[in-house]
């Protein structure tokens, strides 16, 4: 899920004397200090006077302060002048910050009489010590000459502000987005953009903004959300209540696939406009997951003709999903499942579901299910691995292919292990060098009629899942937020006895008997 809101804000610029700590580069100090660790006594006595004014050691040692310019190679320097400094003005959800500061110098041209009047402000204000434009530590970009550089600064004071001047104002670009990442975290956090004038040498130019500010997500914030929505959000399951959609992709995936707002308030503010990348849904309560599997079930036959085996499966699928799971709802065979068709709205799923059950003989031999998934559809590593083994706990994983040579490839399948928990796993390739996920085990194959097609064998506390696919591992991006299918991809379930016989071999030793068919 990604959620992002739009609002503009306010830039001010006041002139003003203040004093401020700019960080700069200082290698001559950092070898200073690689001296203090390595060799001390062998110091000039006016450097370690300076160092210790400069709060950089203290008893021959760094001090946190001076631990950290040793790192970096900077040290902040005190200064006092005439600045103007651009302020973002009073935001509800960021305050008052320092955008930009210009160093300000008396002009060299012109008369006496011009030249004074850099200094004469016939109206001023002082700044109060508690003051919201005071900053204790930021980063903005400062104005020096000609030339601009992002810095550090700590410790701004405003002292005198020169309040006769014609106040300078300008309208940015705030951006606020949220995201709910596959390990179910949220991050947030604001986006500030545009453009900030500036005078040099009597002509104008700007320097663009492109500000970025990480926040812990308000507690409330996907609550005020949902009430915009005229919802409620399930923090448990970090899902929307939902009725029913009509969408045929979000009935099967839980998602509302995209949302725009308009004139939302939140904990951060209110924001002008905004839009919302799935969202993901869940049924408000048993009744509407109930309303919920019939709609799903009249689009599902409305597809095809599927044999009990197929459509238990996919029924299966669908139920184990974590929207409804916990719903505890049952799979519909026979009479049962025809009652949920409507027969005369949806007279193509009710006669595909009549067929199945009352033409196909139960003994006949049918083709196991199989799964598409189609380029750009999105789909999260979790909801893969529930579509191959019906979220039943994987222990190990067995992964056949001769292509397997990429990093793309070794990554993915690194995610997958990771997300199904599978203290084992082993893969058949060619390729004798390609990187492994960690404590997996490579056994090198020659390319042969028996190694053609590409196999994954995922083992659980009960069965066997064997499936067939029809490209290899670099078919989905698993390293976005949101990821996608690249290429058409075909999951077909087999059974054990179907697969090569150097695959056979290599199956872990349980009790149960065979793959589900």
């Amino acid at each position: 899920m990604r959620i992002k809101l739009k609002r503009q804000v306010t830039a001010i610029c006041y002139q003003a004397v203040a004093s401020v700590d700019v960080e700069q580069e200082r290698l001559d100090v950092q070898k200073a200090l690689e001296q203090v660790k390595s060799d001390f006594k062998r110091l000039p006595l006016r450097l370690v006077s300076y160092l210790e004014k400069e709060h950089l050691i203290e008893n021959q040692q760094l001090t946190a302060e001076g631990e950290e310019t040793y790192q970096t190679g900077r040290l902040a320097s005190r200064e006092r002048g005439i600045y103007r400094i651009w302020y973002l003005d009073n935001d509800e959800a960021l305050g008052t910050r320092p955008l930009m500061l210009q160093r300000e110098a008396e002009p060299v041209k012109g008369s006496y009489q011009q030249r004074s009047n850099f200094y004469h402000w016939p109206e001023t204000e002082r700044v109060s010590s508690d003051d919201s434009r005071h900053t204790e530590s930021d980063e903005i970009f400062v104005i020096a000459g000609d030339k601009e550089y992002k810095k550090n600064i700590k410790n701004l004071n405003i002292e005198v502000i020169n309040s006769g001047e014609r106040t300078k104002k300008v309208t940015l670009d705030l951006e606020f987005e949220v995201s709910l990442r596959k390990d179910r975290t949220y991050t947030a956090g604001f986006k500030l953009g545009g453009d900030l004038p500036l005078f040099i040498n009597n002509k104008q130019r700007s320097v663009a903004i492109s500000e970025e500010y990480a926040v812990d997500l308000h507690c409330d914030f996907m609550n005020e959300v949902s009430s915009y929505l005229e919802t409620e959000w399930d923090e448990q399951h970090q899902r929307m209540l939902s009725g029913a959609p009509d969408n045929k992709r979000s009935l099967s995936s839980f998602t509302h696939p995209k949302l725009k707002l308009e004139e939302i308030d939140t904990p951060y503010g209110g924001f002008d406009s905004g839009e919302v990348w799935q969202l993901p849904l869940m049924p408000e309560d048993r009744h509407e997951a109930e309303e919920w599997q019939k709609k799903w079930l009249n689009e599902l036959y409305r597809e095809d003709y599927f044999s009990s085996v197929q459509a238990q499966y996919r029924q299966q699928i669908w139920l184990s999903h974590p929207a409804v799971k916990h719903y505890e709802l049952l799979v519909k065979s026979g009479k049962e499942l025809l009652d949920c068709l409507d027969r005369q709205l949806n007279p193509v799923s009710f006669w595909h579901a009549s067929a199945a059950n009352y033409l196909i003989p139960q003994g006949a031999k049918s083709a196991l299910p199989s799964i598409r998934l189609n380029k750009d559809d999105i789909l999260e590593v979790s909801d893969l691995l529930r579509y191959l083994t019906l979220s039943e706990p994987v222990e190990s994983i067995i992964y056949s292919d001769r292509h397997y040579k990429s990093s793309k490839h070794r990554r993915n399948m690194s995610e997958l292990a990771r997300l199904s928990g599978a203290s084992f796993g082993r893969i058949f390739t060619t390729d004798t060098s390609v990187k492994l996920p960690s404590d997996w085990q490579r056994t090198v194959i020659k390319s042969g009629k028996d190694n053609h097609d590409r196999y994954w064998i995922l083992t659980t506390t009960s069965r066997h899942f064997i499936w067939t696919t029809t490209t290899s591992l670099d078919f989905i991006d698993f390293s976005v937020d949101e990821s996608k299918v690249l290429s058409p991809v075909t999951f077909t379930q087999i059974k054990q006895n179907d697969l090569p016989e150097y695959l056979q071999e290599a199956l872990p030793n349980h009790e149960f008997r065979g793959a589900i068919a």
